[in-house]
């Protein structure tokens, strides 16, 4: 889950697997939220800005984060847990 925005991107699009890919806001001076794995061999760190993270990965695909879809993963994935613990804890 340390990856999750970026992980859930991937798993809707599947055209972003194995890519460098970044998650973030939608205005000209936003930050990376999270990266997927394939970006973070580049050293990218979340909070860093689309400029700095363009110039260590210049490959990076951006995508602006999606609440609405991450809530929706989020409450699939309560249900399968619930199945097997009744100690869920949301944040």
């Amino acid at each position: 889950m340390d990856a999750f925005f970026a992980s859930v991107e991937q798993r809707v699009n599947p055209k972003l697997r194995g890519k460098p890919i970044a998650v973030s806001g939608s205005g000209n001076r936003t930050v990376i939220t999270t990266r997927s794995y394939e970006a973070r061999t580049y050293g990218m760190k979340t909070g860093m800005n689309i400029y700095e993270a363009k110039k260590l990965c210049p490959d990076l695909i951006l995508v602006v984060g999606d609440n609405e879809k991450y809530a929706h993963t989020c409450d699939e994935l309560s249900v399968i847990y619930s199945k097997y613990t009744p100690d869920i804890e949301i944040y």
